[in-house]
C-alpha cells in the first residue's frame, strides 16, 4: 500500500494507559465521554490480563517496542473479550504506525473506532485518519479527522491531529482548509516549535498559494483575533487595493487597526494611505483621462484645450480658494491605464470628478473603477452601455442611437410614413442600418427600401435607381459628408430631390426628405452641396458656426486662444467641466453629492446640446436636429419631450 513521508510516522508520546482498578466497578463498564485526551477508566477482573497489559506499556515506554508489540499480542490472543482490549489494539496500533505498518495501524484502528465506548472510539478515528492520510487517502482521512478538532487535550496529539488535517487539506487544493487548521494550531497549547513551523507554513501558504476567492472567504470566515486572519488581512487590503476598491482598503485597514495590527509592510502603508486620501475629494480638482499620446492623440488634445479653458489654465495671476483646477492623465489609449488613472486622479489628486476617457474600451474599464471607487465619470464616448457600469456612470455624449432617434421622431412630425436607408457597407454603416430598423419600428413607420454600396464608392448611379424604384417619404444617409456630398446630386439626378415640409419639387421629381447624421456633416457641406440638400434634417450636436451664446462664445475663446476651430468631442468636453463646477457651486460637498446633483441641474445652457444630464445620467437631449433652409440651420423643435432623449431597446 502506498504510504506518505511527509508527516512524521513517529506518535508524538505513547499514551498512557489508565487502569484503574475499583472493586465496586462492573467490568467493562465506561466513564461518561469526555476529550479525547482523557481516557475512560476502563477496568478489568482479571488481575492477569491487567498485568500483561501494564507489562506490555512499560516495554513500549522503556523504547523496547519489539518486547511491547510481543507482550501486546499475546494479550489480545489469550483475552479477546477483555475489556482492555480496545486499549491494547489502540497502543498496538500506535507502535505499528511508528514503524510504517500501515496495513496493520489502519486494520487496528478501525477495530477500536468501532469500540462501544465514545471515547476509545474517537481516539481510534483519530489514529485512522493518520494512517489513511499517510497511506494515501487524504478525503476519508480528512472525513474523519475535522470533527476532532477541539476535542483532544494531550498537545502532542493536538499537533499531530491538526498537522495532519492541514497537509490532507492542502493536499486535496483546499487551501482555505490547510489555513484553519494551521491557525488553530499556531494557536493551540502545543510544543513551541510545532507552532513555529505551523506559523512558517501558514505564512507561505497565505503569500503564495491562496486565491483570491480564498482570501475572501478567509477574511469573513477565521476569527479576528486569530493569527492567520492577520496575514490574510493584509492580503485581502492587497487585493483591493489591485482592484482598485478603494472603499474597501479603507474597511480592511480600519480592521485592522481595530484589531491592533500593525502595517509594518511599506507598501501596505502607503497604499492605506491612498485609499484614506481617496476618501476625501477637494471639490476644486475635477480629474480627466485623455488620450494624449498614441492613437487618438490629436482629439485628446484638443479636449485638453477645451478643458484648459474651462478651468482657466493657466492662469493669468492668482486663483481665488474657490476657482476649480484641472488634473488630468494621458491614458495612452489603453483600457488598464485608463483604469489605473482613475485610481491615481482619485488617490493622489482628491477629484471630485473625472471627465472622459473618449474611447470606448478605456471609457467602458475606467467607469467600473469609477463605480468602485465612488467617484462620478463623465464620459466623452458614443457608447450608451458605459452607463451600466453604476449609479457614477455618466454620459454627456452623442450616440449613434440618439441622433437617428431624433432624425427619425423629427420625420415622422413632418408626416413620413415609409423610410429608407442608403449606407457604405462598412461596420458603421451596417450598425446604422440596425438602428434605423428598430427605430423605424418604434414610430410605427415601415421600411420600404435599403440600399448599400462598397466603401469608396464614387459613382452611384446604380444606387440610387435602386433607390429610385422603392416608394419612401425619408431617406437615411449613413455614411461620412464626402459621400453626403456627392450622393446627394446624384439623388436629384434620379428624380429624388430633397424640398422642405410643404415644398414643391422640380417638375418631374420626386420631393423626399433627406435624414443625415452627424457623421455626414461638415463645414464645407453646406457651401458645396446646399442647392441639394434643401429642407434636410441634420443632427448638429454642436455647431462651431453658432451666432448665440455660449457655442458663439465659445468657439470665439477656444480660436483666439488655440487658434484652431474646436471639435464636437472639445465641446462636450467644456460642458462637462461646467457642469461639475455648477454642481459644486449648488452646494455639493463630496462625490456622492456631485452625482446626486448632475441630473438634477435645470435651465442648464451648454455649448454642445445635451442641456446636461437626464435622469437615466446620459445627455438630456441626444442632438439638435435642424432644417437647412437657404444657408441657415434652422432648429426643429423635438417632436415630444418623451423623444428627447430617446434609447434604442434593448
Amino acid at each position: 500500500m502506498p504510504h506518505r513521508s511527509t508527516l512524521s510516522a513517529a506518535p508524538r508520546a505513547l499514551l498512557l494507559v489508565a487502569v484503574v482498578a475499583a472493586a465496586a466497578a462492573v467490568p467493562g463498564c465506561a466513564a461518561r465521554r469526555g476529550p479525547i485526551g482523557t481516557l475512560p477508566a476502563v477496568t478489568t477482573s482479571n488481575p492477569a490480563a491487567e498485568a500483561d497489559v501494564r507489562a506490555a506499556r512499560e516495554a513500549a515506554e522503556a523504547g523496547r517496542t519489539d518486547l511491547a508489540v510481543q507482550r501486546y499480542k499475546g494479550f489480545l490472543a489469550r483475552y479477546p473479550s477483555d475489556p482492555l482490549v480496545p486499549l491494547a489494539r489502540l497502543e498496538l496500533g500506535r507502535i505499528e504506525l511508528a514503524k510504517d505498518d500501515l496495513d496493520a495501524a489502519t486494520a487496528r484502528f478501525r477495530e477500536v473506532a468501532s469500540a462501544r465506548d465514545p471515547a476509545i472510539a474517537e481516539r481510534g478515528r483519530l489514529y485512522l485518519g493518520v494512517a489513511l492520510h499517510r497511506a494515501g487517502d487524504d478525503p476519508k482521512a480528512i472525513a474523519l479527522l475535522r470533527p476532532l478538532v477541539g476535542r483532544t487535550t494531550d498537545p502532542d496529539e493536538t499537533a499531530l491531529l491538526l498537522e495532519t488535517l492541514a497537509t490532507a487539506t492542502e493536499q486535496t487544493g483546499d487551501h482555505v482548509g490547510a489555513v484553519i487548521a494551521l491557525n488553530a494550531l499556531v494557536g493551540a497549547p502545543v510544543p513551541a516549535d510545532e507552532q513555529a513551523r505551523a506559523r512558517g507554513r501558514l505564512e507561505a501558504l497565505v503569500d503564495h498559494s491562496l486565491t483570491p476567492d480564498d482570501v475572501h472567504t478567509l477574511y469573513a470566515k477565521l476569527p479576528r483575533d486569530s493569527p492567520a486572519w492577520a496575514l490574510v488581512a493584509r492580503q485581502e487590503l492587497r487585493l483591493a487595493f489591485g482592484d482598485g476598491r478603494m472603499t474597501r482598503v479603507r474597511e480592511v485597514a480600519r480592521d485592522l487597526q481595530d484589531q491592533r495590527v500593525v502595517l509594518d509592510d511599506e507598501e501596505l502603508q502607503a497604499m492605506a494611505l491612498r485609499a484614506s486620501r481617496s476618501e476625501r475629494a477637494d471639490t476644486r480638482v475635477i480629474g480627466a483621462i485623455l488620450p494624449l499620446s498614441g492613437r487618438g492623440s490629436e482629439v485628446g488634445r484638443d479636449v485638453l484645450r477645451a478643458l484648459m479653458l474651462a478651468a482657466g489654465a493657466p492662469s493669468t495671476g492668482p486663483t481665488d480658494s474657490q476657482s476649480m483646477r484641472l488634473a488630468f492623465r494621458d491614458s495612452r489609449g489603453d483600457p488598464a491605464t485608463a483604469a489605473r488613472a482613475v485610481e491615481e486622479l482619485v488617490s493622489l489628486q482628491r477629484a471630485v470628478a473625472i471627465i472622459g476617457p473618449i474611447e470606448a474600451p478605456s471609457a467602458t474599464l475606467a467607469a467600473k473603477r469609477a463605480q468602485e471607487l465612488g467617484v462620478p465619470l463623465i464620459a466623452l464616448t458614443p457608447d450608451e452601455h458605459v452607463v451600466d457600469a453604476g449609479p457614477m456612470a455618466f454620459r454627456l455624449f452623442f450616440t449613434p442611437s440618439g441622433e437617428v432617434a431624433a432624425l427619425v421622431d423629427a420625420a415622422r412630425s413632418r408626416g413620413a410614413e415609409r423610410f429608407a436607408i442608403v449606407y457604405g457597407d462598412h461596420p458603421f454603416g451596417r450598425a446604422m442600418d440596425a438602428i434605423y430598423h428598430r427605430e423605424v419600428a418604434r414610430v410605427g413607420g415601415e421600411l420600404t427600401g435599403e440600399v448599400s454600396y462598397p466603401p469608396g464608392t464614387t459613382a452611384f448611379r446604380d444606387t440610387v435607381q435602386a433607390l429610385a424604384r422603392a416608394p419612401f417619404d425619408a431617406l437615411l444617409i449613413a455614411d461620412s459628408a464626402r459621400s453626403v456630398a456627392l450622393l446627394a446630386p446624384s439623388l436629384a439626378s434620379a428624380g429624388l430631390w430633397s424640398v422642405p415640409a410643404g415644398g414643391t419639387p422640380p417638375k418631374d421629381a420626386r420631393g423626399v426628405t433627406l435624414l443625415i447624421p452627424s457623421v455626414g456633416v461638415d463645414a464645407r457641406l453646406v457651401a458645396t452641396t446646399g442647392r441639394y440638400l434643401q429642407g434636410a434634417l441634420l443632427s448638429v450636436p454642436f455647431d462651431a458656426s453658432a451666432t448665440q451664446p455660449p457655442a458663439q462664445t465659445f468657439v470665439e475663446d477656444f480660436e483666439g486662444r488655440f487658434g484652431t476651430t474646436p471639435t464636437a468631442f472639445a465641446a462636450y468636453a467644456f460642458d462637462a467641466f461646467q457642469l461639475v463646477a455648477d454642481a459644486v457651486r449648488a452646494g455639493a460637498t463630496d462625490r456622492a453629492a456631485v452625482a446626486a446633483t448632475l441630473p438634477t441641474l435645470s435651465d442648464v445652457r451648454t455649448v454642445g446640446a445635451s442641456e446636461g444630464f437626464a435622469p437615466d445620467r446620459g445627455p438630456r437631449h441626444e442632438t439638435q436636429v435642424v432644417e437647412l433652409n437657404g444657408r441657415s440651420l434652422v432648429a426643429v423643435p423635438p417632436a415630444t419631450e418623451s423623444t428627447d432623449h430617446a434609447q434604442p431597446s434593448p
